[in-house]
This record gives structure tokens, C-alpha cells and sequence, in this order.
């Protein structure tokens, strides 16, 4: 089982700011205990049917982590860039984003969909699926689908 935590910042300086804040320290510590892992990254390519869609409960999310060597990071976000097109031309693919972590070893492709049943037809086409993949050979993935259920919007 897994649980995502997505949050966006304004910059940097304001997530550093935060983490630093005693009280989420704190907390912090606890949640690193049980396996955290957490990545600060930065939207490379973002593709939307909605214009800027809206976080709500009637989208199924779609979280692939791409982890690789620091090294191959240009190359996998190449390959995103050559094959979101095809994925938008999907029905029910709603919006998707990738994000480069700033370390240089992942990857993320978050995406909103309509239904499951959309996300299955993906992998159905010729590089999304388990037959030769277009990250084959530049990064493992690991892919998970989420219905949302708390959501927080700030200034």
C-alpha cells in the first residue's frame, strides 16, 4: 500500500523554509522512520486537455516514479517529451505532467484521468506497456493509481 503526498511551492527557499519549521520536524522524524521518501523536483513538460485541470475526486491519479541514474535524466525526459503527445490523444487522459527531480535520479509522471478503464488502454499502446517500453534500458518504473482524498490549496 501506498499513500502520495504532492505538494507544489512557489520556489525552493519556501519548502526549505518549511521543512526547517521545528513542529514539521517534529513530525517529520516520525513519518522518516517509517520509509519516507521524498524528492524535490521541478515541472519539465506539462500537457493538458483542461486547460489547467482542477485537483478534485473526479479524476483517478496516476503517479509513475522513473528512477535512473543522474546521467540518464536528460535522455528519459527527451523520451517523455517525444511520447506525451500520444498519450493526449487518448480519451480519458485529462492532463500529464513530468517532473525531474532536482538530484538528478527520478522522474515523476503525474497524470489525471476519467477512469481506470482509460489508464488500461495506455498500456495497451505500443511503448506504454510491459513490452518494450519507451524508458527501456534508461530507467525502472513503478506505477500506482490513486483516487484523491484530501486536498489543500494555499496562497
Amino acid at each position: 500500500m501506498k499513500v502520495a503526498n504532492y505538494a507544489q511551492w512557489k520556489t525552493k527557499e519556501d519548502f526549505e523554509n518549511f521543512i526547517q519549521n521545528p513542529q514539521v520536524l517534529q513530525k517529520a522524524s516520525k513519518i522518516i522512520e517509517n520509509n519516507f521518501d521524498s524528492h524535490v523536483y521541478e515541472v519539465v513538460i506539462s500537457e493538458s486537455k483542461e486547460g489547467i485541470p482542477e485537483i478534485n475526486n473526479k479524476y483517478i491519479y496516476h503517479f509513475a516514479e522513473f528512477r535512473m541514474q543522474p546521467e540518464n535524466q536528460p535522455r528519459m525526459i527527451e523520451l517523455a517529451e517525444e511520447n506525451v503527445g500520444k498519450a493526449m490523444k487518448l480519451p480519458g487522459l485529462v492532463s500529464a505532467n513530468f517532473h525531474r527531480s532536482l538530484d538528478g535520479t527520478r522522474v515523476i509522471n503525474y497524470g489525471q484521468w476519467s477512469d481506470k478503464e482509460a489508464i488500461e488502454n495506455l498500456k495497451k499502446q505500443p511503448g506504454f506497456g510491459s513490452q518494450s517500453p519507451y524508458w527501456e534500458r534508461i530507467a525502472e518504473n513503478e506505477h500506482h493509481l490513486y483516487e484523491l482524498v484530501f486536498s489543500v490549496t494555499g496562497d
